[in-house]
């Protein structure tokens, strides 16, 4: 196997650990690469190295023919060993799906309860499940429970359930765009402050705000002849208006209207035995 340095340098056969230096390399031909998940296919590997202090190190390794990307970073004390002679400290890679790239395994993150799919600012259009979502409800994993205090259902009462259209919808499809039943945000917001109660203590909305960006063009990192970089690479960056979301967890809204309708009853029951 050879790899190829932006057409430049030949490097030995070499395990992908020891290649810490900025660049991209054409890895080529049947050999079996080192700490690599891919063996003897044609792959574009690219390192980037940030933070520099911490002697951070990024590999993203792209198969040719399949169009496969996987990526993981160096840290810290594994990028401090490089290049070492002890080649058996195994850093794990993470293949990146993109469009269309149909997953054959289960998604399991390296952590519990660190991870999140989208954000505020970049949501998930739908999400098409064969089975309800499972969450933990462990009492070993809770704290403070008790039961809901009146007061809180006393201001959840004061939301009202509404029909809407979404914006989207409507510049999408126009006078076609269907109507959608829940809640307004705003509204729960206002509710729980009529309430002298501040929303920020429950779980029932977020709230987010971001700044402006301005756009940045991509380039190219540049080279000299000899190879040697003269100028980094510069990502693209979408323009981005300044904004703000409110945004709510329905499973939380119908357990307080659950239980508001469980106090009225049970109101009801006890004027009526009396």
């Amino acid at each position: 196997m050879t790899i190829v340095f932006r057409g430049k340098k030949i490097l030995p056969n070499i395990d992908l650990n020891k290649i810490t230096i900025d660049g991209d390399f054409f890895m080529s031909s049947s050999n079996t690469y080192i700490n690599s998940p891919v063996s003897g296919r044609d792959c574009h590997l690219v390192v980037k190295s940030f933070d520099r202090g911490n002697q951070q190190i990024e590999q993203t390794l792209t198969e040719r023919a399949t169009g496969y990307v996987y990526k993981r970073i160096l840290y810290n004390s594994y990028a401090h060993a490089f290049p070492a002679s002890n080649t058996s400290i195994s850093i794990p890679w993470y293949r990146l799906y993109g469009v269309g790239q149909q997953l054959n395994s289960t998604i399991i993150f390296d952590k519990s309860a660190t991870y999140d799919i989208g954000s505020s600012l970049n949501t998930i259009n739908n999400l098409y499940m064969q089975n309800a979502v499972t969450v933990v409800s462990d009492e070993n994993y809770k704290t403070e429970i008790q039961d809901i205090p009146d007061n809180v259902l006393d201001a959840w009462s004061k939301v009202n359930f509404q029909m809407y259209k979404l914006n989207a919808a409507v510049q999408e499809k126009g006078c076609d765009a269907r109507f959608h039943f829940g809640v307004i945000a705003q509204r729960i917001k206002d509710a729980f402050d009529s309430a002298g109660l501040d929303f920020n203590d429950y779980g029932l909305l977020t709230y987010d705000k971001w700044d402006a960006i301005q756009a940045v063009e991509y380039k190219e990192a540049t080279y000299d002849q000899d190879g040697n970089q003269t100028s980094p690479e510069v990502q693209a960056v979408e323009e981005r208006e300044a904004g703000e979301v409110y945004m709510v967890r329905y499973d939380e809204c119908m357990i307080l209207e659950m239980a508001y309708q469980r106090k009225c009853l049970a109101d009801i029951k006890a004027k009526l035995k009396s």
